[in-house]
C-alpha cells in the first residue's frame, strides 16, 4: 500500500482540512453570484475646497475630481463611472465626464479615476459620480453626491510660531541683542490664494513714544487646501530679526495681515513684555513628591545660561512650615558659559509626626548676578507620604486540638499606619508539620482606617492519625506547636506577626477504611444504562482502630458504620433528582469489641440506573465511622473521634441528538423559503451543538439564516433528556431555522434531501447527522433574450431578427405573443411566428420579426416595436424592445484660415465657421490645442448644429513670449488642430489643422546703462554699454540722441554728443558694444542745471515690431566719483591719486575754500575672517596732500548728520568757480608682496562742505570713492601623475600627486584638492589642504593609492583620474578652466590620463622564461616520436612560454591575443597527440579479422584514452593562467571576472573533447573502410581459385546455366553442410563506437 511521505502528509492533511472547511461556503454561495459596485471616496483636489458649517465651500476654479469605486458583491463585472452636475435642485443633471471603469473583481476596487470640473459660482450645486454596470442588479448604491457652494470664501488662522514667549507664566520673556530668525506659520481656511506677512511692533516701556515696526518677509501664495488633501497645510512666513542694537523692556505686538480678493484680515498672535539683555537663563524646577514622615529628601533645581554672556545666579529659597533645613550652593551659583548648566540642591526634612494631609511648598528663586530684571521663580510641593504600620495580636494561652477536627484561633488586625489600606493575611506553623491544614476566614481585611481594628478567624485543622503515628505530622497525644499569622499592607510597608501556641488531644478513632474515594464511569458503561445494565460496584471495607496515646489501654472500642445523604452535582444544569436514582448498601453497620489497632470487614454497594442514562456530574457519598469508648478511656480523657469518608462517582457526558423526523418540506421553486427544524439532546449533559450543511443538492442555496450565507449555525446550552428526570417536559427539544432556495430550473415535485451534520460546538466532535426531505413547487416562469435589441439598417434594406422566450419555470407553459407597433414610425414590422407558443421546462421559442424601412426614415430617429409575451394562468407579462437604427453620415465641415501671423507675448485671436453637412443633429465639442501646449481660451465649445446648420466662433491663444530656445524665432510655424468630437462618444468627427508662423520681434537688453551722470563743466564721459539683441531675429537698428532739459521736451544745448554711431547690427543673442559720450559745453552751468538724455533704437525692417529706449539724468554736480580706482601693490612705495571737485557756485561767482571730510571707511575684504592671517599683514594707510603737507585719514571715523569736528576737517586751497584743475590728492600705501589678499581694497565716503552754505555742516556733497588693489589669484593645475608611471601597477600601494601653481598676482587661501579616479583607483589617504598660496608659488598634494585589480584578461588599463581644486577663499579673477583635470583635458592638455599595468615579472625575467620555455617545447614535440610523454612535455612548456609572453607587451588586445594563441596551440597538440587512437583501431580492426588483440574491450579503452587526454591537455592552461595573474594572483573577485576564466578555461576543455573526439571517429571511419575493403578482396581472391565453387554459389543465387550453355544443368547437390559464403563476412560498420 503506498504511503505519503513525512514531507507531504503534514501538508495534504492541512489541505484536505481547508477543503472540508471552505466546501459548505461553495455550496452556499452558489445562485447568489452578481456585482454589487458602490462608490467609495468622492473628493476635490487641485484647488480650494473646504469643510464649512456642515457645507462644502469650493473655489471658482478648475478642480480635478477624484472617484474610486469598490465591487462589494460576489462576482467580478464591467463598470463604467459619470461624473454629473446639477446646477439648482430644479434643473436636470448634466454630463460633464465619463469613462469605462474596466472590469473589477469580488472584493477589488477600481484605480483612482480622475475628471476636471470647471466650477461657476452658485450655492446648493450638486455634483454626482454615477457607476452603472448591465450586471449590478442593486442600484440604490451606485451614486454619491457632494452638496457644494461655489464661493471665493477667503479666512486664514494662525498655525504656530516659534518667536520665544514667557514661559511658567511669567510676564516677560527675554531675547538676546543678536539676530533672531522668527517663523510663523499660517493656514488659508478659505478656498482662494492669499498673501501674507507679520509684523512685530514695538513699544518701549520707560519711553511709550519710541515706537518701531519689523516686517517680515512677503508670502506670495498661501493655498487653501482640498477636500482630498484633508484640509491646507500650514504655510511658513520668515523674518530676520536684527536686535544688535537693542536694549531695555519693550511691550511687543505681533499680527498677521493676510490679503486675499478685495479681502485683507489682521490677526493678532502676540501680545508680550520682551526684556533685550545679554543675560537670560532656563530654570527647571525639581518635581513636586511624597516623603514619609521623618524622611529628608533632595531638591535638585537646574539652571541653563540661555543668554550670549557669562552669568552667575543669586540664589533665594523660601518655605511655609520650616521644613527645608539647607540648601547648596548657599549665596549663588558657580560662573556659567553660555549654553552651560549649574544645579542647586534644597534638603526638605519631613517631621516624624507629619499628618498625611500636610504639606510644604518651597519657593525657588535666582536672580541674574548681571541684569537685576532677568528673574525666575519656581515652586516645588513636598507632600507627607502614607505610612503602613500594622498591628498583629493573637491569644497567648495554649488551645487544645482534636486531630482530623478544626479549630478556630482568633486574630486582631489593627491599622497603625496614617493612610487607610487592606492588609493581606498569611499564616504558618512553626516546626512546619506535614498534612495541617490552615485557612483564614479572609485572607485580606477590606480597607482600614488608621486606628481600625477587625479580627479574622484563622482555622487550624491537625491531620487524622494514622497507624502507626507519623511523627512528621506532630498529632501524637501531647504534641505541641505554634501557629503564627502575618499581615502585611498591600500598598507596603513592613510585615507584623502573632502566633499562638497548640496542643493535640489524646483521641481514638475508627478508619472507615473505604479502599478508593473516586468511581470514574466510562461512556461504555453508561451506554449501558439504556440497555438495562447500570452501574455495579462492591467496595470492601477495611475498618481499622487509631489512636495517638502515649500508652495503649486494654479496654476494647465498639464501631458503628453510617451512610451520609448522597449528594449529586451536575456538569452543567439539572439533575435534582439524579441522588434518587442511585441505590448505596452497607453491610454491618456495627461492629463491636474491637481492641486498639485491629481490623475488620465491611462490604460497601454501589449500583447505578438502568433505565436510561445518568446525568453527567459526580454523585457523593459520605461514609462515617463512630467509635463508643469504654469506661476506662473515658476516665483516661481519651476523646473519640468519628472519622468520615466520602465516595465519589464521577459520570462522563455522553454527546448524542436526534434532529428532524422525515417530514418532506415543501418549498417553492427558486424562492427562499424557511423551516424550523427540530432538534432534541438525547445525551446526558447540557451541549452546545453546531449544525453544519453536510450535503446540498447542486444548485441549491441553502442557509441557516434568511439575511446572509451561513453554512453553519450554533444552538446553545440544550439541556439533556434526562436532567429533567422524572419529568417529561421537552425543553430538551429546540428549533432551528433552515432556509432554502431551490435551483430555479429544478423540476417540479422532486424531492431532494439536504444533510446536516451536528458536531459538538467547542471541539468539533461529530454526533450524527439527520436528512430533511424538500419537495420542489411548480412555478411558471419566463424571460426575454434579449431584452432590447438594435438593428443597424439603411434604406432598402429588409432585414429579420428574433427574440428567444425562455421557459425558466419548472413545468410546462402556454404563452401568448403580440407585437406592439405604436412606435414603428418609418419602420414596418411583421410578426412571422404564431401569436401562441407551447414551450416545455427548460426549453426555448424563437419569435421572428421582420423590419423594412420607408424612403422617409431618418437617422437617430426613435423607431421600435415591443414584443410582449404573456401566460394568462400565472399573470406573467414580458417585453421586449427591437430598435432600428438608420444609418448616420456624419458630414462636419470646419473652415479657417490656412496661415496666421503672430506676435510672440501676445494674445491672437482666431475666427472659425462650422457646417453641419450630414444626415443627422450633431451634439459636438470642438476642442483646440497647440503643439507646444500653449494656452488656448476656450480650449473646448460643445455646440449643437442641426442637419445643414453652419454656425461661427472664435478663440484666443495666449502666445508665449520670447525664450532661450528656438520655438518663438521668425518665421517658425506652430501648428494648430481642431479636433471636432461627438459629445457622448467622444468620436472624432473632423481635424482641421492650420499654422501660426511667428512674426519678427525686437526686444533688447542693455547692461550698465546708468540712469544718471554727473559732471563738471567742460568735462565729456562716456556711455560703454552692452546691447543684447533678445529677439527672435537679427536685427539692424536706427539708433537716435536727443538732449533735452530736465522734465521737459524742450532740447538742451547745454551738453552736446559726441562719436555717436547711428545705427547698429543687432546679432540675435550676441552681445554687441555701443560706445558715445556726452560732453559739457556750458560755459557757466549752474548747480541746478540738469538734462534729459533719451537713446532710442529702432529697427531699420518695418517688419520688425517693437523699439526701445533708454534715459539718462545728466546734472551738474561738485563732487564725484568717475569710477573705481585700481590700485596697485605697495612693493614701489606710496601711490597718489587725483579726486577732482569744482567750485559751482549759487551765490556770488567768487573764489571760496572748501573744506573736505572722510565719513566713513569701509574695507571690501575681511582679512581674518577671509583669510584666517593676522590682518597686520595686510596694512594700508590714506592721507591727503594738500601743497606739502600730507593729512592723515582716521580709517575710524563715522559721521552723522553733520561733522565729526574742525580735527576731522581738511581746508582746500582757495578755487575760483567751476575750476577743476589742481584736484585733491590722496596718497596711499597699499599692502605689499607677499601679502596681497585678491578683491581687497576700500569705499572711502567723503563729504565736500562749501564753506557758506554748510547750515552748521549739516549740508554737503557727499559721493563714496572706491579704491580697489587691480590683483587677482588663480591656482592651476600643472602637472599630475603616479610616483612612478612605469609602475602604477595593479594591486600595488604607491603615491599619486598634483602640483598646484598660483600663477596670480595675490594669495589664495585654503587650497584642497580631490582626487578621483571613478573606482579604478582606491584612495588610501587624502592630503590636507594648503592653508595658504601666495604668488608663483607650488604646492603639491599627495595621495597614497592602490589601483584595483583589473581584468585578469588585459595586459593594460586605461584610466582616468580627475583632480580638482576648491578654496576657502580664492576671489575675483581665477580662471577655473586650469582647476580641474577634466577642464584641461576639454582645453586640448593630457592630464589624469593613466595606465594601471598587470603584474608581470620583470621584463628580462619574462622574456628569458618565454625563450626557454619555447625552446624546451620545440625540443619535446620533435621528441615526441619517442614517446608520447614528450609529446606532453612540449604541450606543458609550450603553455608555460605563452604564460610569460602575456608579460611580454602592453600594447593594446595583446594579453586577448596571448589568450587566444595559447588555445590554439592546445588545440593543435590536442589533434597530434591523438595518435594512441590509431593504434587502438588498428587492433580493433584485427580483432574483426579474427587475430589476436592487445585489448580485450576495445570501446572501454577508446573511452578511458579520451577522457585521460582530455584532462591531461586542458591542465596546462592552469599553469598558464597562474602565470598571468601572478603571485599573490591578482584576480578581481567580480563576477564577470571568475565567469570569464571559468568560460575560457571550459571553451578549452571543450575544444580538446571534441578534437579528440573527432579524431576518434575519423580513425574508426578509414580502419573500417581499410578493413572492409581487406574482406572484400579475400572473397574475391577465394571465389577466383575455386571456379566451381564460384559457379555453384551462381546458380545458388538463380543463374540459369542452361540457357547459356543450351543443356540442362545438372540438379545441385544438397551442399548445406558447407559454409556459405555470406559466413566469411564480418560487420561492415564504418564506426566501432556509438556516440553515446
Amino acid at each position: 500500500m503506498p504511503t505519503l511521505s513525512k514531507a507531504v502528509l503534514p501538508v495534504s492533511l492541512v489541505l484536505v482540512m481547508l477543503m472540508a472547511s471552505l466546501t459548505p461556503l461553495a455550496v452556499a454561495d452558489q445562485g447568489r453570484s452578481t456585482p454589487d459596485f458602490l462608490v467609495t471616496s468622492f473628493t476635490l483636489d487641485d484647488a480650494g475646497s473646504m469643510n464649512l458649517g456642515g457645507g462644502i465651500e469650493v473655489e471658482d476654479a478648475t478642480h480635478v475630481v477624484r472617484v474610486q469605486v469598490q465591487n462589494i458583491g460576489l462576482s467580478a463585472g464591467q463598470a463604467s463611472l459619470t461624473l454629473l452636475l446639477q446646477g439648482t435642485a430644479s434643473s436636470g443633471d448634466v454630463v460633464l465626464d465619463s469613462t469605462d471603469l474596466g472590469v473589477i473583481g469580488a472584493g477589488q476596487s477600481s484605480a483612482v479615476t480622475v475628471f476636471s470640473w470647471d466650477a461657476t459660482l452658485g450655492n446648493n450645486q450638486i455634483l454626482k459620480a454615477r457607476v452603472a454596470s448591465a450586471s449590478d442588479i442593486n442600484t440604490n448604491n451606485n451614486e454619491d453626491q457632494l452638496i457644494v457652494n461655489v464661493s471665493r470664501y477667503q479666512n486664514s488662522s494662525l498655525s504656530a510660531h516659534d518667536i520665544p514667549t514667557p514661559s511658567g507664566g511669567g510676564s516677560s520673556v527675554v531675547w538676546s541683542p543678536t539676530v533672531h530668525d522668527f517663523n510663523v506659520d499660517v493656514v488659508n481656511t478659505g478656498v482662494k490664494n492669499q498673501s501674507a506677512r507679520f509684523y512685530l511692533n514695538f513699544t518701549e516701556v520707560s519711553n511709550p513714544s519710541n515706537t518701531f515696526s519689523a516686517p517680515s518677509s512677503i508670502l506670495g501664495t498661501v493655498r487653501p487646501g482640498s477636500l482630498h488633501a484633508g484640509g491646507a497645510l500650514p504655510a511658513t512666513i520668515t523674518m530676520q530679526f536684527d536686535a544688535t542694537s537693542l536694549s531695555g523692556q519693550y511691550t511687543v505686538i505681533g499680527e498677521i495681515y493676510t490679503v486675499g480678493l478685495s479681502w485683507t484680515k489682521s490677526i493678532e498672535f502676540l501680545n508680550q513684555t520682551v526684556v533685550f539683555s545679554s543675560f537670560d537663563f532656563e530654570l527647571t524646577a525639581a518635581h513636586d513628591r511624597s516623603v514619609e514622615p521623618g524622611q529628608t529628601s533632595q531638591l535638585t533645581y537646574s539652571v541653563k545660561n540661555t543668554g550670549v554672556s557669562v552669568d552667575s545666579y543669586t540664589i533665594t529659597v523660601s518655605d511655609v512650615r520650616g521644613w527645608v533645613s539647607s540648601w547648596s550652593p548657599t549665596t549663588s551659583t558657580p560662573t556659567a558659559m553660555p549654553g552651560a548648566t549649574r544645579y542647586v540642591s534644597v534638603y526638605v526634612s519631613v517631621p516624624a509626626t507629619a499628618l498625611l494631609t500636610e504639606s510644604e511648598i518651597v519657593t525657588f528663586t535666582l536672580t541674574s548676578s548681571n541684569d537685576n530684571q532677568i528673574t525666575r521663580t519656581v515652586t516645588t510641593t513636598v507632600v507627607t507620604s502614607e505610612s503602613y504600620n500594622v498591628s498583629v495580636e493573637m491569644d497567648a494561652d495554649t488551645k487544645d486540638l482534636t486531630p482530623g477536627q478544626p479549630f478556630p484561633l482568633q486574630v486582631n488586625i489593627t491599622n497603625e499606619g496614617n493612610a487607610d489600606t487592606v492588609f493581606l493575611l498569611s499564616g504558618g506553623i512553626s516546626s512546619n508539620p506535614i498534612n495541617w491544614d490552615l485557612s483564614f476566614s479572609s485572607t485580606y481585611t477590606g480597607t482600614l482606617a488608621p486606628g481600625e481594628s477587625v479580627n479574622v478567624t484563622l482555622t487550624v485543622t491537625p491531620p487524622v492519625i494514622k497507624n502507626p503515628l507519623v511523627e512528621a505530622e506532630s498529632n501524637g497525644h501531647g504534641d505541641t506547636v505554634s501557629v503564627w499569622a502575618q499581615a502585611v499592607s498591600v500598598d507596603g510597608g513592613i510585615p507584623k506577626v502573632d502566633s499562638t501556641p497548640v496542643q493535640i488531644l489524646p483521641v481514638i478513632v475508627v478508619d472507615p477504611g473505604l479502599p478508593t474515594t473516586n468511581i470514574d464511569m466510562t461512556v461504555e458503561q453508561v451506554l449501558l444504562a439504556q440497555q438495562g445494565q447500570g452501574l455495579l460496584e462492591i467496595l470492601d471495607l477495611d475498618v481499622e482502630v487509631r489512636h495517638n496515646l502515649v500508652t495503649e489501654l486494654t479496654e476494647t472500642v465498639d464501631t458503628t458504620l453510617s451512610l451520609g445523604t448522597p449528594v449529586f452535582t451536575s456538569d452543567s444544569s439539572g439533575g435534582f433528582l439524579e441522588a434518587s436514582r442511585w441505590a448505596i448498601g452497607l453491610t454491618p453497620t456495627s461492629l463491636p469489641g474491637m481492641e486498639l489497632g485491629e481490623t475488620a470487614h465491611a462490604v460497601m454497594t454501589v449500583q447505578g440506573p438502568a433505565d436510561n442514562y445518568s446525568v453527567a456530574g459526580s454523585l457523593s457519598v459520605p461514609l462515617t465511622a463512630t467509635p463508643s469508648l469504654s469506661a476506662a478511656h473515658s476516665s483516661s480523657n481519651v476523646i473519640p473521634t468519628a472519622i468520615t469518608q466520602t465516595l465519589t462517582i464521577n459520570i462522563p457526558p455522553v454527546l448524542d441528538a436526534v434532529g428532524h423526523n422525515g417530514t418532506i418540506l415543501d418549498a417553492m421553486v427558486g424562492e427562499e423559503t424557511s423551516f424550523d427544524i427540530d432538534l432534541a439532546n438525547t445525551g446526558n449533559n447540557m451541549t452546545s451543538y453546531r449544525l453544519i450543511l453536510d450535503d446540498v443538492p447542486d444548485g441549491w442555496d441553502v442557509s441557516f439564516s434568511p439575511s446572509s450565507i451561513m453554512p453553519s449555525t450554533t444552538v446553545i446550552d440544550v439541556p439533556a433528556d434526562v436532567a429533567n428526570y422524572p419529568s417529561n417536559v421537552s425543553d430538551h427539544i429546540v428549533t432551528f431555522p433552515l432556509v432554502v432556495t431551490t435551483e430555479p430550473d429544478a423540476p417540479a415535485n422532486s424531492i431532494e434531501t439536504v444533510t446536516i451534520e451536528i458536531q459538538e460546538m467547542s471541539t468539533g466532535i461529530s454526533i450524527t447527522t439527520f436528512d430533511v426531505p424538500v419537495r420542489v413547487g411548480e412555478k411558471v416562469n419566463a424571460s426575454l433574450s434579449p431584452s432590447s435589441q438594435t438593428v443597424n439598417m439603411s434604406i432598402g434594406d429588409t432585414i429579420t431578427t428574433s427574440v428567444v422566450i425562455s421557459n425558466d419555470g419548472n413545468t410546462p407553459a402556454q404563452f401568448a405573443v403580440y407585437l406592439d407597433t405604436s412606435n414603428a414610425g418609418e419602420i414596418d414590422y411583421v410578426l412571422e411566428t404564431p401569436s401562441v407558443v407551447q414551450i416545455g421546462a427548460g426549453y426555448e421559442s424563437t419569435v421572428r420579426v421582420r423590419l423594412t424601412p420607408t424612403t422617409d426614415a431618418l437617422a437617430a430617429a426613435n423607431y421600435y416595436a415591443t414584443v410582449w409575451v404573456s401566460n394568462a394562468d400565472s399573470g406573467l407579462n414580458l417585453s421586449a424592445n427591437i430598435l432600428a437604427n438608420i444609418s448616420e453620415q456624419h458630414g462636419i465641415v470646419l473652415s479657417t484660415l490656412d496661415e496666421i501671423g503672430v506676435v510672440p507675448g501676445e494674445t491672437q485671436s482666431v475666427d472659425y465657421s462650422i457646417i453641419n453637412n450630414g444626415n443627422l443633429v450633431e451634439n459636438i465639442i470642438i476642442e483646440t490645442t497647440v503643439s507646444d501646449n500653449w494656452s488656448v481660451t476656450p480650449a473646448s465649445v460643445s455646440l449643437t448644429l442641426d442637419v445643414g446648420e453652419s454656425s461661427t466662433g472664435s478663440f484666443e491663444v495666449e502666445i508665449p513670449a520670447l525664450s532661450d530656445d528656438d520655438s518663438m524665432l521668425n518665421g517658425v510655424l506652430h501648428p494648430i488642430t481642431m479636433r471636432v468630437l461627438n459629445a457622448s462618444t467622444l468620436e472624432e468627427l473632423e481635424v482641421h489643422r492650420f499654422n501660426f508662423i511667428v512674426a519678427p520681434l525686437f526686444i533688447v537688453e542693455v547692461e550698465d546703462w546708468p540712469t544718471t551722470m554727473d559732471y563738471h563743466r567742460g568735462i565729456s564721459r562716456s556711455w560703454d554699454v552692452t546691447v543684447i539683441n533678445t529677439g527672435n531675429k537679427d536685427v539692424e537698428v536706427n539708433i537716435t540722441y536727443a538732449l533735452f532739459q530736465a522734465g521737459l521736451t524742450t532740447p538742451s544745448t547745454d551738453w552736446e554728443i559726441d562719436a555717436a554711431p547711428s545705427s547698429l547690427l543687432l546679432r540675435r543673442g550676441v552681445p554687441e558694444d555701443l560706445v558715445f559720450s556726452v560732453r559739457s559745453v556750458s560755459m557757466q552751468p549752474p548747480l541746478t542745471l540738469a538734462a534729459n538724455l533719451v537713446v532710442t533704437l529702432d529697427p531699420k525692417e518695418d517688419a520688425v515690431q517693437g523699439s526701445a529706449e533708454y534715459y539718462t539724468e545728466l546734472r551738474m554736480n561738485r563732487f564725484f566719483e568717475q569710477g573705481d580706482v585700481a590700485v596697485g601693490d605697495g612693493k614701489n612705495g606710496e601711490q597718489v591719486f587725483p579726486i577732482t571737485y569744482s567750485h559751482i557756485p549759487t551765490g556770488p561767482e567768487s573764489a571760496v575754500a572748501y573744506e573736505l571730510e572722510l565719513c566713513r571707511a569701509e574695507r571690501l575684504f575681511d582679512v581674518e575672517e577671509q583669510t584666517g592671517q593676522n590682518a597686520s599683514f595686510y596694512d594700508w594707510s590714506f592721507a591727503v596732500r594738500v601743497g606739502d603737507t600730507d593729512y592723515p585719514l582716521n580709517m575710524s571715523a563715522y559721521c552723522g548728520p553733520t561733522s565729526l569736528g574742525p580735527e576731522s576737517r581738511i581746508t582746500l586751497p582757495s578755487r575760483q568757480p567751476w575750476v577743476t584743475s589742481d584736484p585733491i590728492q590722496l596718497v596711499i600705501n597699499a599692502p605689499s608682496t607677499p601679502w596681497i589678499a585678491p578683491g581687497d581694497g576700500w569705499d572711502l565716503t567723503f563729504r565736500l562742505y562749501h564753506p557758506d552754505e554748510n547750515s552748521g555742516y549739516s549740508v554737503f556733497e557727499e559721493d563714496t570713492f572706491t579704491y580697489n588693489l587691480a590683483v587677482f589669484a588663480n591656482p592651476e593645475i600643472i602637472a599630475q601623475g603616479p610616483a612612478d608611471p612605469d609602475a602604477f601597477l595593479e594591486g600595488v600601494e604607491t603615491t599619486y600627486s598634483i602640483t598646484v601653481r598660483n600663477s596670480g598676482t595675490a594669495q589664495v587661501y585654503g587650497v584642497s584638492a580631490l582626487l578621483d579616479c571613478h573606482g579604478d583607483v582606491d584612495i588610501l589617504s587624502t592630503p590636507d589642504p594648503h592653508p595658504l598660496l601666495n604668488a608663483t608659488q607650488e604646492h603639491t598634494f599627495t595621495w597614497n593609492v592602490m589601483p584595483v585589480t583589473i581584468d585578469w584578461w588585459e595586459v593594460d588599463k586605461d584610466i582616468v583620474c580627475d583632480a580638482s581644486l576648491s578654496y576657502a577663499f580664492v576671489g575675483a579673477g581665477n580662471d577655473e578652466s586650469d582647476d580641474s583635470s577634466v577642464a584641461l583635458r576639454e582645453s586640448g592638455q593630457d592630464f589624469g590620463r593613466e595606465t594601471v599595468q598587470s603584474w608581470s615579472p620583470d621584463l628580462s625575467v619574462a622574456f628569458i622564461a618565454c625563450v626557454v620555455a619555447a625552446l624546451l617545447s620545440f625540443i619535446f614535440t620533435r621528441l615526441a616520436s619517442q614517446s608520447e610523454k614528450w609529446q606532453l612535455g612540449g604541450v606543458y612548456a609550450g603553455v608555460l612560454a605563452f604564460g610569460f609572453a602575456f608579460h611580454l607587451f602592453t600594447v593594446m588586445y595583446w594579453g586577448p591575443a596571448v589568450l587566444a594563441l595559447c588555445a590554439l596551440w592546445i588545440w593543435r597538440m590536442t589533434w597530434k597527440s591523438s595518435d594512441e587512437f590509431r593504434l587502438i583501431h588498428e587492433d580493433y580492426q584485427r580483432a574483426r579479422k579474427g587475430v589476436s588483440t592487445v585489448y580485450s574491450d576495445h570501446f572501454e579503452a577508446l573511452k578511458d584514452s579520451r577522457r585521460q587526454l582530455t584532462i591531461i591537455l586542458s591542465i596546462p592552461v592552469l599553469g598558464m593562467l597562474a602565470i598571468v595573474l601572478g603571485l599573490p594572483p591578482q584576480l578581481s573577485a567580480d563576477s564577470d571576472n571568475l565567469v570569464v576564466m571559468a568560460s575560457y578555461f571550459l571553451i578549452i576543455m571543450v575544444g580538446v573533447w571534441y578534437l579528440l573526439k573527432r579524431s576518434d571517429k575519423m580513425y574508426g571511419n578509414l580502419y573500417g573502410r581499410m578493413t572492409d575493403a581487406e574482406i572484400k578482396s579475400i572473397r574475391i581472391e577465394r571465389d577466383l581459385s575455386d571456379p566451381a565453387r564460384l559457379l555453384n554459389d551462381l546458380a545458388d543465387d538463380g543463374l540459369d546455366f542452361s540457357a547459356i550453355l543450351g543443356e540442362e544443368a545438372p540438379e545441385a547437390e544438397d551442399d548445406s553442410s558447407k559454409q556459405p559464403a555470406a559466413d566469411l563476412d564480418f560487420s561492415t560498420t564504418s564506426e566501432v563506437e556509438s556516440d553515446v
